[in-house]
C-alpha cells in the first residue's frame, strides 16, 4: 500500500481499492446495504498489529471525530477476519480475497462503506538508487498486466 514510502522509491500504480466494513453473518448491520464507520464506531473495532495500517484505520474513524471501541489487535489479516467471522468485533479492510469465508469456514459479511474515503493504492515499488534488472522490468509489465485483467479485489 501507499503507505510512507521512501521518496526515492518509483512508485507503480497497479489498483486502487475502496474500504469496506467485516461483519460477522447476523451482525446487527450485517443486513444494511451499506454502513458508514460512525455505523462501526460503536462495536470493537479489530485491527492488524502493523503500524501503518491501524494507525491508518483509526486515523479514517479520528478524521470524522469518531472514536471507535478498538481494544483488538491481530497479527495478520486472517486472523483478523476469523475474529470478526467469530463474532469479536468489526474491522474495516482495503483487502478482500475470493470467498467470503475465514480460514474456519464461517461467513463474512462485506459492505461497502457509505462514508466518501480516500482509496488506497497498491503499488509495486522500486529503490531508484539502485540498478533495475531486466528481468525486474519484464516482472513489472507483468504484474501491471495482471492486475489490470483481474477483478478480485473488487467488493
Amino acid at each position: 500500500y501507499d503507505l510512507s514510502l521512501p521518496t526515492h522509491f518509483a512508485r507503480i500504480l497497479l489498483r486502487e481499492l475502496r474500504p469496506h466494513a467485516l461483519l460477522p453473518a447476523g451482525h446487527a448491520l450485517a443486513d444494511r446495504p451499506s454502513v458508514s464507520l460512525a455505523d462501526l464506531a460503536a462495536y470493537p473495532l479489530i485491527t492488524t498489529d502493523q503500524p501503518h495500517s491501524w494507525q491508518h484505520m483509526l486515523d479514517l474513524f479520528r478524521s470524522r471525530g469518531l472514536s471507535p471501541v478498538a481494544d483488538m489487535t491481530t497479527s495478520s489479516f486472517e486472523l483478523q477476519r476469523s475474529m470478526v467471522a467469530n463474532g469479536f468485533g468489526v474491522a474495516v479492510s482495503y483487502t478482500r480475497p475470493h470467498g467470503d469465508r475465514s480460514y474456519d469456514g464461517l461467513p463474512l459479511i462485506c459492505r461497502p462503506l457509505s462514508d466518501p474515503l480516500p482509496m488506497q493504492r497498491i503499488l509495486l515499488t522500486y529503490d531508484t538508487h539502485q540498478r533495475v534488472s531486466n528481468a525486474a522490468l519484464a516482472f513489472v509489465e507483468v504484474a501491471k498486466d495482471w492486475f489490470a485483467t483481474r477483478d478480485i479485489f473488487a467488493s
